[in-house]
């Protein structure tokens, strides 16, 4: 079944639903004698990682202050003697953006309650560091083949691996899967693991045979079935070597502000480091009627195209739509995911429209994002007429901007162009570029409008280098 850009995104689901010592993430790679089986064969059965996990288990819930009633439910698990917990950034992402509002509780296999503490997050990678007050003596170990690329000795394809969590507030449970190596068009690291997790997962671990931390669920696809994907270990390992380097009276003071700020900081990296990417990549030409495109060839941009070329009646009008999207999207809130990188082309090539149906036409379909208020400014829209070298190539932008309430100098821009070329082809392109610093934003667009230029002959290439 093929699927839409649109429906793509959709499909992606996420699995909602005291003092540190110097204890260093390198000791929770020591290996632990508290699992004979393991520790001999090195491929023990799912009951036996389960009875060796079982202590080190946490779900997380995220309660509303005022009532004590649960908002969210996640999954944890203890990485450190000191009490460390590792868990998804969308798990705690309430308390870290609303702390006066919300706040973290933790339920263990026994049933046992307590509250954490937020100590850091990474919003890239979906991840947390949380801290329990009494810690227990036990506490998972990372893989160290996790932490290696298969070609040099890392987990191999089909490796058996272990989920556990507490899906839909079920109770805690143990999934077995394979390791399928990481997504291939994926702008950043996922494992894709062929096992069943569920809402309230989020957060939990997967472990090889030795019981061994490989990954951190996260999420999975709606449309397919045992398609799950993992955070792999090693962005825990680091996020864990920042999180012993917090100043304990840093944590209390002003949560909100702190994590406000360190998640525009986040943010500015993210997306410089992905526009110099995109600007550096491989770049491919597509041909659309009289219009040449320039677009990027790299292999975490998908894209569709479909025709009305074969429509019965013969339609007015020919047109191509051609629409590409970068698997980079970023979790800040339940209501504001970012980090989008998207856009598309249409050809609209005249047959049968009056001198003044087209053009109309061209206006109708070229179409401004709709921007959702609550977490952002009001979006300002004006319209440009470009000016360009070609004298025969006309071109109008209507360029739209909101600014993030919560997080400072950083931005969502939007732009719809039409390119005409004379009365007969026109050219509507869509692009949408989310969570960035206005330079960067800006650097994006140009490169975008300078993309569309008159196809003269030319043949379609693949070229490495930045696009101009």
């Amino acid at each position: 079944m093929r699927l839409s850009l649109k429906t793509t995104f959709i499909l992606l689901f996420l699995l909602f639903a005291g003092n540190v010592s110097a204890q260093t993430p390198a000791a929770g790679l020591a290996s632990q004698s508290e699992n004979p089986a393991v520790a001999q064969t090195g491929t023990a059965g799912g009951d036996t990682i389960y009875a060796a996990a079982k202590s080190r288990l946490l779900q997380i819930r995220t309660l509303l202050k005022s009532t004590g009633n649960q908002a969210s439910i996640g999954s944890g698990f203890q990485v450190s003697a000191d009490g460390l917990v590792v868990t998804n950034y969308h798990v705690i992402s309430q308390v870290a953006l609303e702390p006066s509002t919300y706040a973290l509780e933790f339920v263990t296999t026994s049933g046992e309650r307590g509250t954490l503490e937020l100590l850091a997050f990474d919003i890239v990678n979906d991840l947390a560091v949380v801290r329990l007050p009494t810690p227990t003596a036990s506490f998972f170990e990372f893989s160290a083949r996790a932490l290696k690329a298969e070609a040099k000795g890392g987990l191999q394809k089909g490796e058996r691996v272990f989920s556990m969590g507490n899906p839909l507030d079920l109770g805690f449970t143990i999934v077995e899967g394979t390791y399928n190596s990481l997504v291939v068009k994926s702008y950043g690291d996922r494992i894709h693991f062929s096992g069943a997790i569920n809402p309230g997962m989020s957060g939990g671990p997967a472990v090889d045979a030795k019981g061994q931390v490989v990954g951190i669920n996260v999420s999975k696809r709606l449309d397919g079935d045992l398609v799950s994907f993992l955070v792999p270990a090693r962005f825990a390992v680091a996020l864990l070597d920042q999180a012993i380097k917090v100043p304990k009276d840093s944590v209390t003071a002003e949560p909100a502000k702190r994590s406000r700020v360190e998640i525009g900081r986040q943010l500015q990296s993210f997306q410089t480091q992905f526009i110099k990417d995109l600007r550096n990549g491989k770049t491919k030409t597509s041909q659309l009627g009289s219009f040449a495109v320039t677009e990027s060839a790299e292999p975490w941009l998908t894209c569709w195209a479909r025709s009305n070329a074969e429509a019965k009646p013969r339609p007015r009008f020919l047109s191509v739509n051609n629409q590409c999207n970068a698997d980079t999207s970023i979790f800040l809130a339940g209501d504001l995911i970012t980090g989008q990188y998207r856009f598309s082309h249409s050809l609209f090539v005249n047959d049968k429209l009056s001198s003044l149906q087209f053009p109309r036409l061209l206006r109708e379909t070229m179409r401004v994002d709709s921007f959702r208020p609550k977490r952002f400014t009001a979006a300002q829209c004006k319209q440009h007429f470009i000016q360009v070298k070609d004298p025969e190539l006309n071109q109008r932008v209507t360029m739209c901007a909101r600014a993030y309430r919560d997080v400072e100098s950083i931005y969502d821009l939007s732009i719809s162009m039409i390119s005409q070329n004379g009365k007969v082809d026109g050219l509507v392109s869509e692009l949408v570029i989310q969570g960035v610093s206005w330079d960067n934003g800006l650097q994006v667009i140009r490169d975008f409008i300078d993309s569309v230029r008159l196809n003269r002959g030319g043949t379609s290439a693949v070229k490495t280098g930045a696009a101009s």
